[in-house]
């Protein structure tokens, strides 16, 4: 279908519902961020609702720190998307597939550290996802249930602010 996609500084109860009346679904509330703003060109692009279908997660694009722990190293990253099934990293310096890992997210009011391994990795001469940035996607293994809904809550707030 045709999803319509809108950036908004701030509406109403009022005015949201007749932004949806129209046929528009999508929606970036300022500021917008990069992450956000691929995230939500992408699901419009595909088709918004075609991936989620297929994910047995919500994911949603955020824009924090990220350490990356392999070998008894620690490398910097940045989370593009993160679900609790798993993060996509945004990184120069990925992990090689199938690589056991760690990654150590920044969430308020305190990093949550899991273990995942690499499944994918996007970067150049081997660009698997172009509209992705440089990097790699982790699926997390073994989180405690106390980390995982702190990860589904914040997936759960940054979705908040990307639909209508």
């Amino acid at each position: 279908g045709d999803h319509r996609l809108l950036g908004l500084h701030a509406t109403g109860c009022h005015a949201a519902a007749e932004l949806r009346a129209a046929g528009l679904r999508l929606a970036l509330w300022e500021p917008i961020d990069d992450a956000r703003l691929r995230f939500q060109l992408n699901r419009a692009l595909a088709g918004f609702g075609a991936q989620e279908v297929s994910r047995s997660e919500m994911r949603a694009p955020l824009d924090i720190p990220a350490h990356v722990i392999q070998a008894g190293r620690r490398k910097p990253a940045r989370v593009y998307t993160l679900s609790s099934g798993g993060v996509y990293l945004d990184t120069q310096r990925p992990s090689m597939r199938n690589a056991a890992i760690s990654v150590e997210l920044d969430l308020w009011p305190s990093a949550v550290c899991a273990a995942g391994v690499v499944v994918y990795t996007s970067v150049p001469g081997n660009l698997r996802r172009a509209n992705l940035p440089h990097g790699m996607g982790v699926r997390f293994h073994g989180i405690p249930d106390v980390e995982l809904g702190r990860i589904r809550r914040v997936v759960a707030e940054a979705s908040l602010q990307l639909t209508l």
